[in-house]
């Protein structure tokens, strides 16, 4: 059975993207998964900033990310600080490091509920291969309820047995 071996998560350091980050802790803890914890910085930024502090101090607020999640229970755990876009950063390092899903905050704008997606996130759905998970800000971290659209495929008797998995 396909199970969830590697789950990448995009972070930029807020509330939304927190959400993501305890949604993928979660299931890593379901799935015994490795969570690469995953921050672009755009090229022109990172350019102003290569020989700044600030790099030093995007990767320690992410190793004490590292550091809460394998409090939380996650046993394996990697940081990566990727140049670039954010949505071309997340899908092509989640194509490298062979993840079997990405995590990722939904985006959207909280003082327009219409927005439900925001760019980066609506990006890396339509171009991604692997599976996305767009967590919501006030997402409970467990799932309430799985729907599983299903047909007689292999693929469609995995994701109903990771779901069941999930369930439990």
């Amino acid at each position: 059975m396909k199970r969830l071996d590697t789950i990448l998560v995009g972070t930029i350091f807020s509330p939304r993207s927190d959400a993501a980050v305890r949604t993928a802790i979660t299931l890593a803890n379901a799935f015994q998964s490795k969570v690469i914890l995953l921050h672009a910085i755009h090229e022109q930024v990172y350019s102003l900033i290569a020989e700044h502090p600030g790099i030093p101090e995007l990767e320690r607020r992410l190793r004490e990310r590292h550091l809460k999640a394998d409090v939380e229970g996650a046993q394996d755990v990697e940081v990566v600080i990727k140049r670039g876009l954010a949505a071309d950063a997340i899908y092509s390092e989640a194509a490298l490091k062979n993840a079997d899903l990405i995590v990722l905050g939904s985006g959207g704008k909280p003082d327009n509920p219409e927005v439900q997606l925001g760019t980066t996130a609506s990006r890396v759905i339509r171009r991604a291969s692997t599976p996305v998970w767009a967590v919501a800000p006030q997402c409970p971290e467990v799932p309430r309820h799985i729907l599983c659209a299903v047909d007689t495929s292999e693929a469609s008797r995995r994701a109903l047995e990771n779901a069941n998995l999930l369930s439990q």
